[in-house]
């Protein structure tokens, strides 16, 4: 499998590919996946972070962190199974980075200044600050929501609120019930 992945062969089979290498947990695939990660069709690159966020080797962290840290708009799938990825590794470290895909208008649309990432790749930017285990994130979420549209909010809100609930502290409790308030 590893060397058809390193034939360059099409989309469809790069996918296939990836997918088949991180179900057999294949670590001595991680070297040669990490450089397909952010690069290429969104669906390849998205297959190939959550292959590596299955193998669970931390020396794709690296790899999994570029493509948060320098916003490829064509590539929210691809955010998305990073920040997945680096959930399941317990990765910590990339915070600032998941805050800014959550709450910030990143993606830049020509004739209407930015937007927001894709819906699902906020809720798992969400889910990778919540399984830091920082309670802190909650009176911030809290802040950006009360500041945003509900309209254009509402999905992200949602698992905010199931995200924080499942925390299970009290001052995130309070938070939450400040911000069910606002609704």
């Amino acid at each position: 499998l590893l060397a058809r992945l390193k034939e360059n062969p099409p989309d469809v089979v790069q996918e296939q590919v990836a997918w088949a290498l991180g179900e057999l947990k294949a670590e001595t695939a991680v070297a040669a996946m990490m450089p397909l990660v952010g690069v290429g069709t969104d669906k390849v690159s998205a297959v190939v972070a959550a292959a590596l966020g299955k193998i669970a080797d931390p020396a794709a962290i690296p790899a999994l962190r570029r493509p948060l840290e320098k916003i490829n708009p064509s590539m929210p799938g691809t955010r998305r199974e990073c920040l997945k990825a680096l959930r399941l590794l317990g990765e910590t470290e990339t915070m600032r980075a998941a805050w800014r895909i959550l709450v910030d208008r990143i993606i830049p649309v020509p004739m209407m200044g930015p937007m927001h990432d894709a819906s699902d790749t906020r809720e798992e930017a969400l889910r990778y600050l919540v399984a830091t285990g920082d309670t802190r994130i909650a009176g911030s979420l809290v802040k950006k929501i009360r500041e945003s549209e509900p309209t254009t909010f509402s999905d992200v809100m949602s698992e905010t609120f199931r995200s924080i609930g499942a925390l299970g502290d009290a001052a995130t409790a309070e938070a939450l019930l400040e911000a069910l308030e606002f609704t």
